[in-house]
């Protein structure tokens, strides 16, 4: 994937931020202290034993897709449907609460109001995939401005937050917007606007609950879709506008011009899920005693499939694939150091 940069530098950067991500865990008592009076028989100079117990959140997301409804966009719309399965797949596994929507950039033929029938997709959606599919094949608009910014802000916002789009945002849930696009955003009005904006939809005091991601043209210099080098006006410009916003709220930016969306779309869907990853340990562990269980099944110690210990913070991190599910029961068995 490529959310990697060096993977040693990076790494304590993100987990740091993905740390302060999960200060909704709940961390139920562990086993006592063995240091406590009921043991003063024990012979302190010899490791102590304990058990650290956690509550996976109970995860709910609302998710507003933004797609640009160009003319040129007909094969972006298309990828992004076909490989909406890597995205959904990961919400379904780990029994998050989603809810799904889709908007046009193009504030003169949608003026913000979710698309499809229904509005938007949950769990108990029969066809899932098929549905977004269809919301997500937009009707190509020859003459709006791809108002990206403008028009997430609309649907989000009155009076379409309790008119047409009402039931679409819970008060409890994180909300994600993802604006998929070959072009910069133009909406009227400074990027400054739309960053406080956003961020504030959630409330005051709520600003790490929303999150912007974009698929665009990456900086400094974007990119020309595969098998249209040199057509004219086949170049795609960076989304600075988008990538701006996305930089302040702690979004992610992949290329439109990759031939192939599943890898980001996997990464975006693990992303908005908003399970915690970062499990911060009450004592300082024996790195090799360590154990981890979900659910009562011990999980092995795999970047990709299961956990780490993070020395920096120290913390188990799940840090690939692998993410205990809502409401999940994880155990960290480890002999303390003394």
């Amino acid at each position: 994937m490529d959310y990697r940069c060096g993977f040693a530098c990076l790494l304590v950067a993100g987990l740091l931020a993905a740390a302060c991500d999960d200060t909704r865990l709940t961390l139920v008592p562990a086993e006592p202290d063995r240091r406590s009076p009921e043991f003063t028989d024990l012979n302190l100079t010899e490791p102590l034993d304990r058990i650290d117990t956690y509550e996976q959140i109970d995860a709910k997301v609302d998710i507003l897709w933004v797609v640009d409804n160009s003319r040129s966009m007909i094969d972006e719309q298309a990828k992004l449907a076909e490989n909406f399965n890597t995205f959904i797949g990961f919400m379904v596994q780990t029994l998050v609460d989603y809810h799904i929507g889709v908007v046009s950039t193009d504030m003169i033929d949608s003026g913000g109001e979710l698309v499809g029938d229904p509005a938007f997709i949950t769990p108990s959606t029969p066809d899932a995939i098929t549905e977004f599919a269809d919301a997500v094949k937009l009707e190509t608009s020859q003459g709006g401005l791809e108002e990206g910014l403008l028009a997430a802000l609309t649907a989000l916002s009155e009076p379409n937050l309790s008119g047409v789009n009402a039931g679409f945002i819970r008060q409890e849930a994180g909300l994600f917007i993802i604006v998929v696009t070959d072009e910069n955003d133009r909406s009227f009005g400074p990027v400054e606007y739309f960053k406080r904006k956003i961020r504030s939809l959630k409330g005051p005091g709520n600003e790490d609950m929303v999150s912007l991601s974009v698929i665009t043209g990456l900086e400094p210099d974007g990119c020309t879709p595969p098998g249209l080098e040199g057509v004219f006006g086949a170049h795609v410009y960076p989304g600075t506008r988008y990538i701006r916003v996305a930089e302040v709220t702690g979004g992610r930016t992949f290329s439109i011009c990759e031939t192939d969306f599943s890898p980001a779309l996997s990464s975006l869907g693990i992303s908005v899920a908003g399970l915690g990853r970062v499990f911060p340990l009450s004592r300082e562990p024996l790195v090799e005693s360590i154990q981890v269980f979900v659910n009562g099944h011990e999980i092995a110690a795999d970047p990709q499939a299961g956990w780490t210990y993070l020395f920096e913070i120290n913390s188990i991190y799940f840090e690939g694939l692998y993410v205990p599910e809502s409401r999940a029961m994880i155990e960290v068995h480890y002999t303390m150091r003394t």
